[in-house]
C-alpha cells in the first residue's frame, strides 16, 4: 500500500476558475510520497489575456474537506458493504472494477482517526479524503473571451490563429474513434454536435444519465457567479469535432454547472470512459493537488491504451503545478497565443508534454451558438483532435507512441523569456506534422 497525504478536491475546467483545496491530511499506505488533491482553473480578458487573474490566493483560500468523506481502494473480493459496516462508515457510492468506495464517515469519529484506521486495515489499497473546494479570493474568473464574462457570441466556428492545420488536405478525419469528454457536460441537441455525440455518455456528478451541459441556476461554488461554466464542456466538444470531425464524442459530466467536481467524480468518469470503449480522454480540468484516486485512474486508461489528455492550467506559474497534467502518463498541454509565446496565463512545467495555441477558440455553445473562449482548456481539446486524427491513420498506436509523434511533429515556440526554455514542451502543435498525410 502507499502512505501519503491526498487531499481530494473538487476540480473546476480549466478556463474558468482557478481554484484550490486545502492540503490537509490524509493518506494511504506504504508510500511516503505527498498526493494531496484538488481541481480548478481558468480565464481571459477582451484579448485572451488572463492578466492578474494567477492564482495568488493559494495559501488563503483553502477548504475543508468534504464532511465526513473518503475514498478507499479494496482489495479485490472485498465487500464494499461489510467494510464499511465493520468500519463504522455508509457506502455511498462505487467503482465496482477496481472496488473504488466512495464512504460516509462516522461524524462521531474524528475523522483522521477513522481514515488512518481505514489504512491499516489489510483489505485496503490505498485511501484518502475527499475534499471540496470554492473560488479563491479574487475577481470573478472568465473562460469566455469578452471583458465581462459573457459569451462573446459569433457566427460559426473558427480554430485558432497559429495552428498549423489544413483541413482540406487532411488524410484522416477521425472516423471510429471515440474520444471521451470529462467536463461540464455537452449540448447534446446542438446542430454541430447532434450527429457526433454518442448516447451512452454519464453523468457522475449527479450519479444519473444526464449529460446536459445547462445551468442550475444556484451558486455551488459560492463566488458569486451562478452557472458561470455552462457550456464549457460543450466548447471543448465542438473545438475536438474541427479537427477531427468523424470522430465521436462520449460526453461524461464530472463537473456541476459551475465547474466543480470532486476526485471521485472524475475517478468514476475515467473508469466509465475506459469501460465504454473510448480512445481518447480529454481532461480540460486540473488541480494543485494530486489525488491517487486520479492518478491510478490515468495509469489504468493508460494502461487499455487510451490517450489521456490534460491541461496544465491557467495559473501563470510553474508551481503549485496542475494534476493530473504534471504527472508522467497525460500528455500535458500548455497554451501559447497567436506568436507561439506563452500564453499570458498558462501554467508552465518541466511536465509540459506540447504547447498548442489556446487564445479565442470560437466553437460550440448550448442553444445552437457559437462563442470564443481562451484558456488551456481550449487548447487541451486541439491536442486530443489531433490524437484521433493519428488513430485514424494508425489505429494500433499506444499512448507513448502518440505522445512521442505529437512531441517530434511539433513545431518551434517563439519564447520573450528565456527562463520558460524546456517548461512549455517540445514545441508548438502542429497538426499537419503529426498526421504525416504526405509520408511517414
Amino acid at each position: 500500500m502507499n502512505r501519503g497525504r491526498n487531499a481530494i478536491g473538487w476540480f473546476t475546467g480549466l478556463c474558468l476558475i482557478f481554484a484550490l483545496l486545502h492540503p490537509a491530511a490524509l493518506v494511504a499506505q506504504d508510500d511516503e510520497d505527498d498526493d494531496d488533491s484538488s481541481m480548478g482553473e481558468d480565464g481571459d480578458d477582451e484579448d485572451g489575456d488572463e492578466g492578474d487573474e494567477d492564482d495568488e490566493d493559494d495559501e488563503d483560500g483553502f477548504d475543508a474537506p468534504r464532511p465526513d468523506q473518503a475514498i478507499v481502494n479494496l482489495r479485490e473480493g472485498v465487500n464494499p458493504d461489510t467494510f464499511a459496516q465493520r468500519n463504522q462508515a455508509a457506502v455511498l457510492r462505487t467503482i465496482p472494477g477496481p472496488n473504488i468506495v466512495l464512504l460516509q464517515l462516522d461524524p462521531a469519529v474524528d475523522d483522521e482517526i477513522e481514515v488512518e484506521g481505514f489504512l491499516e486495515d489489510a483489505d485496503v489499497e490505498w485511501g484518502e479524503f475527499n475534499f471540496t473546494h470554492q473560488s479563491p479570493e479574487g475577481r470573478p474568473r472568465y473562460f469566455f473571451s469578452s471583458a465581462t464574462g459573457e459569451p462573446r457570441i459569433v457566427d460559426g466556428p473558427a480554430l485558432p490563429d497559429g495552428l498549423e492545420f489544413t483541413p482540406a488536405v487532411v488524410c484522416a478525419t477521425g472516423a471510429g474513434i471515440v474520444v471521451a469528454v470529462l467536463d461540464t457536460g455537452v449540448d447534446v441537441s446542438h446542430p454541430a454536435l447532434v450527429e457526433s455525440v454518442l448516447p451512452n455518455g454519464v453523468n457522475t456528478v449527479e450519479n444519473t444519465f444526464d449529460v446536459r451541459d445547462i445551468g442550475n441556476n444556484f451558486d455551488d461554488d459560492a463566488d458569486g457567479q451562478i452557472d458561470e461554466m455552462v457550456g464549457h464542456g460543450t466548447h471543448v466538444s465542438g473545438t475536438i469535432l474541427q479537427v477531427a470531425p468523424q470522430a465521436r464524442i462520449l460526453p461524461v459530466k464530472v463537473l456541476n454547472s459551475d465547474g466543480v467536481g470532486d476526485a471521485f467524480m472524475v475517478t468514476s468518469g475515467i473508469h466509465y470512459a475506459v469501460g465504454q470503449g473510448a480512445d481518447v480522454i480529454n481532461l480540460s480540468l486540473g488541480s494543485t493537488y494530486d489525488s491517487l484516486a486520479i492518478r491510478n485512474g490515468v495509469e489504468f486508461a493508460a494502461s487499455q491504451g487510451v490517450v489521456v489528455v490534460a491541461a496544465a492550467g491557467n495559473g501563470d506559474r510553474q508551481q503549485p503545478a496542475d494534476y493530473p497534467a504534471a504527472t508522467d502518463l497525460p500528455i500535458s498541454v500548455a497554451a501559447t497565443d497567436a506568436g507561439a509565446d506563452k500564453a499570458t496565463y498558462s501554467n508552465f512545467h518541466e511536465t509540459v508534454d506540447i504547447s498548442a495555441p489556446g487564445n479565442d477558440v470560437a466553437s460550440t455553445y448550448p442553444g445552437g451558438l457559437y462563442t470564443t473562449a481562451s484558456g488551456t482548456s481550449m487548447a487541451t481539446p486541439l491536442v486530443a483532435g489531433s490524437a484521433a486524427l493519428m488513430l485514424d491513420r494508425q489505429p494500433n498506436a499506444n499512448p507513448d507512441t502518440i505522445t512521442a509523434m505529437l512531441k517530434v511533429a511539433s513545431g518551434p515556440l517563439s519564447l520573450s523569456d528565456s527562463d520558460l526554455e524546456g517548461l512549455l514542451g517540445a514545441g508548438e502543435l502542429d497538426i499537419d506534422a503529426s498526421i504525416a498525410c504526405g509520408g511517414n
